[in-house]
């Protein structure tokens, strides 16, 4: 269900929820594969992991504070792309 829309941008504030939840959900995964491979000790995927977590974590940080749900959205999917 769409809320708050701005129909002429066709960028709604559950566009932008949901994409926090999907990065959350990556951040939790990801958190729980880094500790699987340090008690497997093979620390290198682990550090791969975290990397990525840090990524993540900075990305979800700047959509946060971004007020304009278009740049936002723009920002998300070149991001995501580039990975």
């Amino acid at each position: 269900t769409r809320f708050k829309c701005d129909w002429s941008s066709d960028v709604c504030s559950s566009d932008l929820i949901n994409i926090n939840n999907i990065l959350l959900a990556k951040k939790v995964w990801l958190v729980k594969n880094s500790k699987a491979c340090l008690a497997r000790k093979n620390y290198k995927k682990a550090d791969k992991y975290l990397s990525e977590f840090d990524y993540i974590d900075s990305l979800s940080n700047e959509i946060k504070n971004i007020k304009d749900k278009k740049e936002a959205i723009r920002i998300i999917k070149g991001e995501l792309n580039e990975k």
